[in-house]
């Protein structure tokens, strides 16, 4: 092919793509599509009910035609789904919205003074969905303060790095939570994590008969080394014989045999 020809040919083709791209502009909006990555987690958010909340914020979607379409609004009113997150909207050649999210990924179910809400991967709560429930770590007990009513999505991460609220149960909640998550995933080896009275943390493993008394959240590293240690060398031993371990003292281990 010659030069004067490729050029030619080239032209050709930048002017269909601009043709298209006119008539697509003008063209009536013929639906939404709807498109979520559930990131290996059960369903919390389904593409109909992102497909009705778009519909009923903005009635007159069917009518209009794809240039006078907000993209940007349709990412806001997609974005208020308290499960969705990561939330882009484009337009396809065939004049049908695309909304491209991903659900949030929650790693703890929290019982707190008559409230319960789960606490996704990044530390954000988000409230129980409609739609379905997910089969993960449990966290309840004594907790010394609660969410505001009407809270939202709170960021507990953010708590934790703020030196006003870090002491707060929850706070130390997410610290004890994050970082079993991080740790090859351990927060899913324990059914529950519980606050005594006290406010003492415990951990009830899905993997042994005992409960295992942390106390604050400090020094874990240390305290979930030792506990590793006691389940590889005293468990195969000792088997069922104690009802609680107790990591909450400096370098030792205290158990309590079962009655």
């Amino acid at each position: 092919m010659t030069r004067p020809l490729r050029i030619t040919v080239a032209l050709a083709i930048v002017a269909a793509v601009v043709a298209a791209n006119v008539v697509r502009r003008h063209a009536p909006v013929k639906g939404v599509d709807v498109y979520i990555d559930y990131n290996g987690c059960d369903t919390l958010e389904t593409a109909g009910r992102v497909i009705a909340a778009v519909t009923q914020q903005i009635p007159a979607l069917s009518a209009m035609r794809v240039k006078d379409v907000d993209t940007k609004t349709v990412a806001a009113v997609v974005a208020r789904s308290p499960y969705l997150t990561r939330e882009r909207v484009t337009v396809s050649l065939g004049g049908h919205l695309v909304v491209h999210a991903r659900q949030r990924r929650p790693v703890l179910r929290v019982y707190c003074a008559g409230e319960c809400f789960y606490v996704d991967e990044s530390g954000v709560t988000m409230p129980l969905s409609p739609v379905g429930s997910c089969d993960i770590t449990i966290a309840n007990g004594h907790f010394k303060q609660k969410l505001a009513d009407g809270h939202g999505s709170v960021d507990l991460a953010g708590w934790l790095a703020d030196s006003a609220r870090s002491h707060y149960t929850l706070a130390q909640l997410w610290k004890l939570a994050d970082f079993l998550h991080r740790n090859d995933d351990a927060l899913a080896r324990y059914d529950q994590i519980f606050i005594t009275p006290k406010g003492d943390f415990c951990l009830v493993p899905d993997w042994a008969g005992f409960t295992v008394v942390l106390g604050t959240t400090e020094r874990l590293d240390e305290k979930m080394r030792h506990l590793q240690r006691f389940a590889e060398r005293v468990l195969p031993v000792k088997g069922d014989t104690y009802t609680e371990v107790s990591l909450k003292y400096n370098r030792q281990i205290v158990c309590r045999k079962r009655q």
